[in-house]
């Protein structure tokens, strides 16, 4: 269950700070912006949640 709320966590803070960052550049239309935001999710959500599955299991041990 641990894991679930770990990914949860590291997709959703990178999918809203994509979707922050596209605001505060200044983009008006929602796709581009959605579409940034599940990219960034994708890439440095992904990496996140490996980090986190390893931290979690090399401090549990």
């Amino acid at each position: 269950m641990t894991y679930f709320y770990l990914a949860l966590l590291s997709y959703g803070v990178t999918f809203l700070g994509g979707l922050l960052l596209m605001l505060v550049e200044g983009h008006q239309d929602w796709k581009d912006c959605l579409i940034y935001g599940v990219i960034n999710a994708v890439v440095f959500g992904t990496a996140l949640y490996i980090a986190l599955i390893l931290f979690v299991t090399l401090n549990e041990a």
